[in-house]
C-alpha cells in the first residue's frame, strides 16, 4: 500500500471516529434512574476557575465537543500529509511519527478505560501512522530552483 493512501486511510479513520465520539453526546450511555442521580449530582457540584463558575458537568462537556473538534482537525491533517510527502517527506514522516506514538498510547488508554469501537480505531491509526512515518515517498527530481 502506498504512504499517501495510509495517510487517506489515517484521514478517514479519525473523521469517522470523531463522527462515532460525537454521536455518543453527552458521553454517558444509558442510565438507570439511580445513575441519573448521580449524574445530576454531577451537574451540581461547582467550581470557580478562573473567574468561571462551571459544574464538573460542563468540564465534562467541555473536554468531549473539544475532543470531537481535534478529531476533525487531525482528519484534515493526515489528508493533507498524504500530499506533503510528495515535497516534504522527512516533514510528512516526523509529524506521521509523533501522531503514530501518540495513538499507540490511546490505544493502550483506551484498551485500559473504554471500549472496542476507540480501541479499534486507535490501533487503525496507529498503524497506518506509523506505517506511513517508516516509509519512504518516492524519490522525485527537483532541478529548479
Amino acid at each position: 500500500m502506498r504512504t499517501p493512501s495510509l495517510f487517506r486511510i489515517a484521514s478517514i479513520t479519525a473523521l469517522l471516529f470523531g463522527i462515532g465520539h460525537t454521536i455518543g453526546y453527552p458521553w454517558v450511555g444509558e442510565v438507570t434512574n439511580e445513575q441519573m442521580d448521580q449524574i445530576s449530582a454531577v451537574k451540581s457540584v461547582t467550581a470557580v476557575t478562573q473567574g468561571f463558575l462551571r459544574s464538573y458537568w460542563d468540564f465534562h462537556i467541555g473536554f468531549g465537543v473539544t475532543i470531537s473538534l481535534l478529531f476533525l482537525a487531525q482528519a484534515i491533517i493526515f489528508w493533507q500529509l498524504g500530499s506533503l510527502g510528495q515535497s516534504e517527506p522527512k516533514s510528512a514522516r516526523f509529524v506521521a511519527a509523533v501522531f503514530g506514538v501518540i495513538y499507540i498510547a490511546c490505544t493502550a488508554v483506551n484498551f485500559i478505560f473504554f471500549f472496542w469501537a476507540p480501541i479499534i480505531c486507535s490501533a487503525v491509526l496507529a498503524a497506518c501512522l506509523v506505517t506511513a512515518s517508516m516509509r519512504a515517498w518516492p524519490a522525485r527530481a527537483v532541478t529548479e530552483r
